[in-house]
């Protein structure tokens, strides 16, 4: 059941996701040449990740988890002057 939810937030958020990174690769935000697939490889480690059951009782895990996927985020998508900034 875990997984069906997975996989279908997944394929949820993929094409929503996608259509924003080529969006910003036309106007020179970001520098993907598979956003597709970029954006599939990020969403499945993102809900994985973020459904971890100490996701919610561990701050500290939580605030290196979010700073970690900052510095993924703009590393990956070779973001040109912006940053991600992500609170949870």
């Amino acid at each position: 059941m875990h997984a069906k939810l997975e996989k279908a937030t997944v394929e949820r958020i993929v094409p929503i996701l996608s259509e924003l990174v080529a969006k910003g690769n036309a106007k020179g935000r970001f520098n993907i040449e598979n956003p597709t697939e970029t954006v599939l490889f990020l969403s499945t480690a993102l809900v994985y990740i973020f459904h971890q059951p100490d996701i919610n009782t561990d701050q500290q895990r939580r605030e290196k988890l979010c700073q970690s996927l900052e510095t993924i985020l703009n590393r990956v998508l070779v973001a040109k002057n912006y940053s991600f900034m992500i609170n949870i």
